[in-house]
């Protein structure tokens, strides 16, 4: 068990030195020089800088050294907590991320309990009255849901529940220490469409499980000892019926994370997902490395828990 763990916690650095090296790369080989976007207008027009200052930022922001120094030194200040000077907000990163970092923590898990909680029991009704009208709409739902882009169900329901009916507001944020009614009126289309994926996966997924589980002959002989239907459903169906859904909590966790980008945008939500779009737009390297990194490392993180999580689930996996 701990040979396994080690094996994956050292794969799952492999993947996270591989996607920062992707991202420094990629990110520079974008046209324009972020530089020029970091000087005004005005300046850019009464030409109030000369190539003297243009250099002088480039040695400002290490934009002057080659690339493989550039990096190094990234990930040398990574390690001491120091992620660089943001060329947009002049600003530290760090500073940066851990504004914005709790507003993303918590859409997102609020998203994954929405979806997780709702999604299985869905698909646990959906199971116990297969062939019923209640089963044909939770599926239909749930495979629109599935299909449906996230961006697209935004701009629906804030027309809809934001411009037309005004129930809730239709952009910003409120942290629930401040306001707790009006905070959960903001976050509840944001969250909703977070979890819009997760919560129809969750829902088809375990309708599968489930299924499978009923059909074992264990099942039936509970029926046959006539045990009741709330017996059989939590002490022996959902307990096997479930294992398989905890796989799906890596996914889900990644769709959350990488929905906040779009999202967050859209509702005018200021966490590190419109943070991200905003760097991305004005080529902040920094911003976007350590962005970056920051979702791919919760991520990958979250993959080896949901792995190492099996074993104490179903006592049959043994890990070498």
């Amino acid at each position: 068990m701990v040979g396994y763990i080690i094996r994956r916690l050292f794969m799952g650095l492999i993947v996270i030195i591989v996607v920062t090296i992707l991202v420094f790369l990629l990110i520079r080989l974008l046209p324009g020089d972020p530089l020029l976007v970091y000087l005004t207008q005005q300046q850019y027009r009464d030409t109030l800088y000369d190539p003297a200052q243009l250099a002088q930022l480039q040695q400002r922001f290490g934009l002057d050294k080659p690339l493989p120094v550039q990096y190094i030194s990234w990930i040398g200040g990574m390690f001491r907590g120091d992620f660089g000077e943001s060329i947009t907000y002049q600003q530290p990163v760090s500073k940066l991320i851990s504004q914005r970092m709790p507003v993303t923590l918590y859409l997102s898990i609020i998203g994954a309990i929405f979806a997780t909680v709702v999604g299985i029991g869905f698909g646990i009704i959906c199971a116990l009255r297969r062939g019923t009208w209640l089963d044909t709409v939770l599926t239909f739902l749930a495979n629109i849901g599935i299909t449906v882009p996230s961006f697209w169900a935004a701009i629906l329901l804030i027309y809809l529940f934001g411009l037309k009916l005004h129930w809730v507001p239709i952009g910003g944020y409120t942290s629930p220490f401040e306001d707790f009614l009006l905070s959960t009126r903001r976050i509840v289309l944001p969250v909703f469409c977070m979890a819009l994926f997760g919560l129809a996966a969750n829902t088809r997924l375990t309708r599968s499980c489930m299924l499978e589980v009923i059909a074992q002959d264990y099942i039936r002989t509970a029926w046959a000892k006539g045990l009741k239907e709330r017996v059989i459903v939590l002490r022996h169906t959902i307990k096997n019926g479930l294992i398989p859904i905890v796989a799906n909590i890596g996914f889900l966790v990644a769709g959350l994370f990488g929905g906040s980008v779009i999202i967050e945008t859209l509702f005018n939500i200021n966490g590190v997902g419109r943070l991200l779009t905003t760097a991305l737009l004005g080529q902040d390297y920094l911003i976007v490395q350590a962005s970056t990194l920051l979702f791919v490392g919760l991520i990958t993180f979250t993959n080896i828990a949901v792995d190492i999580s099996y074993g104490w689930l179903d006592p049959r996996i043994r890990y070498e």
